[in-house]
């Protein structure tokens, strides 16, 4: 007897259905695996990037404090030694300036506060270079002025770049919640892949038992119909691939008992 073309296979089903799900659960275990990897990437150069940006512009407002020392040392005491530690301390800030502004990743507004502070900066140096190049400033009124002049300026780029140090620990934290969101995407995409893997441990125990047990059911009723003597009954062949051989023979042995009955 031949198998009608087209016709359902157990086994080919239940592959593809696996093989379906399969390829659910990689894909999503790939896009989990993906996401915590630019979770773990992201938060590290977050961290890395504020430390270094936190840290130098900090590093930079004691600095322009120190190279005000020197200067307001000078007024008060005129030792004509102030004056090279002066333009030590100035070149220091003078290199970390430059080494804060290569930094990659400040904002626009970031940039902009930084250039707000040099500006300040530059004028402090302007009269810095005022007051060292006074002979005699000890008790002169000039160099008092000058001098609360050169304050100010040092208090508002030590204040701006307070700013700039704020900017970047808020850039921080929202960083961080962005960090967050991104593991709660994988959390829900892992929860995703439980789920589909569960989900081929139900289609197997539910799906396979309803697939077997029909043709299994059709066949005994056939045998229980053969013994009550109705020996015209056959069971339908519409059955998967795997009940074909079993329903042929439960038909082929009702075919031989009619057969030896008619004789």
């Amino acid at each position: 007897m031949s198998l009608r073309l087209g016709r359902t296979s157990l086994k080919t089903t239940y592959q593809f259905a696996s093989y379906g799900l399969f390829l659910v659960i990689l894909l999503l275990g790939s896009i989990a695996m993906l996401k915590l990897d630019m979770s773990t990437d992201l938060s590290n150069q977050i961290i890395q990037r504020s430390i270094n940006q936190m840290h130098h512009a900090m590093l930079l407002r004691i600095s322009a404090t120190e190279a005000a020392m020197p200067v307001n040392d000078y007024i008060i005491h005129a030792n004509t030694g102030e004056k090279d530690e002066y333009r030590r301390l100035r070149g220091k800030v003078e290199r970390e300036f430059a080494a804060l502004a290569a930094m990659r990743g400040f904002e626009q507004g970031q940039l902009d506060m930084l250039a707000d502070a040099r500006i300040e900066w530059d004028k402090a140096m302007q009269v810095a270079d005022d007051i060292i190049a006074m002979p005699r400033p000890v008790g002169n009124p000039l160099a008092a002025q000058r001098m609360e002049d050169f304050d100010l300026l040092i208090d508002n780029a030590s204040q701006t770049l307070s700013r700039v140090y704020d900017a970047v620990y808020a850039e921080n934290i929202s960083s961080g919640e962005h960090i967050r969101l991104i593991e709660t995407q994988t959390y829900i995409i892992s929860g995703a892949l439980f789920l589909a893997a569960l989900g081929i441990v139900v289609f197997g125990m539910v799906w396979m038992p309803r697939s077997f047990f029909p043709p299994l059911r059709e066949v005994a009723k056939g045998m229980r119909k053969l013994r009550q003597g109705e020996l015209d009954h056959r069971v339908d062949r519409d059955v998967p691939i795997e009940f074909i051989s079993l329903v042929d023979g439960y038909n082929d042995l009702a075919d031989a008992i009619r057969e030896m009955k008619k004789d």
